[in-house]
């Protein structure tokens, strides 16, 4: 059910997103409802936090190294943020191999 999941919260974003950091719990099991998942499994685990402090932690993480949001790509420890098309990556790879 993980890409039916992934696929909803994608979609519904710009909705979801709108919505204050409390109001996501409600949103998100709606969205496992949507998606066929075990009710009661998704909202224990979601509601019991199990993952609050790994979460946080990577999300720290991440904006510590200077991420501002996904997708975010690092080439040879130079950020590179948001989708990005190919010829970007080829100017950034070259930059990298001209400069050493």
């Amino acid at each position: 059910m993980y890409w039916t999941m992934h696929d909803l919260l994608f979609i519904g974003q710009e909705e979801w997103a709108k919505v204050p950091v409390p109001g996501h719990v409600a949103v998100f099991k709606t969205l496992a409802a949507e998606a066929g998942l075990p009710q009661d499994e998704f909202d224990e685990c979601l509601d019991s936090d199990r993952y609050y402090d790994a979460v946080n932690a990577e999300l720290a993480e991440g904006t510590q190294l200077g991420v501002r949001g996904t997708p975010a790509f690092f080439i040879n420890g130079q950020p590179l943020s948001g989708a990005q098309p190919f010829p970007i990556f080829q100017q950034v790879i070259g930059e990298l191999l001209e400069n050493g």
